[in-house]
C-alpha cells in the first residue's frame, strides 16, 4: 500500500530515492511536516518514496507490502507500478460487480 503526501509549507524533506528500508513511523514522518491521512497507528513502520506529482514533486508513504515488492526488483519505479497497476485494476473489478 502507497499513500500520497503533501509536504507542508515551508518544510525541506531530503529524501533518497534508493532507500528502501522501513526506517520511519507514521508518527516521525508527520514529524517531518508530511501531511497526509491514514487509519493505523502512529508507530506503524514506513518508506518515504519521492514521487513526481503532475504538477510538483511529492511523497509517497511505502508500508511493509511495498518493501517486499522491492526484493523482488530494487526498482522505486517498479514498485510502484506494480502499486498502481494493482490498485487500477481492483478498481476496474470493483466497478464491473456493481
Amino acid at each position: 500500500m502507497l499513500l500520497e503526501a503533501q509536504i507542508a509549507a515551508d518544510t525541506q524533506l531530503a529524501l533518497d530515492p534508493k532507500n528502501l528500508e522501513l526506517a520511519d513511523t507514521l508518527d516521525s514522518v508527520r514529524a517531518k511536516g508530511l501531511l497526509f491521512e491514514s487509519p493505523l497507528p502512529g508507530d506503524t513502520a514506513v518508506i518515504l518514496i519521492p514521487a513526481e506529482g503532475e504538477h510538483a514533486a511529492g511523497v509517497r508513504i511505502g508500508f511493509a507490502n511495498f518493501a517486499t515488492i522491492t526484493r523482488y526488483n530494487r526498482s522505486v519505479r517498479y514498485a510502484m507500478a506494480v502499486h498502481d497497476l494493482a490498485q487500477a485494476l481492483a478498481a476496474g473489478v470493483y466497478e464491473a460487480g456493481q
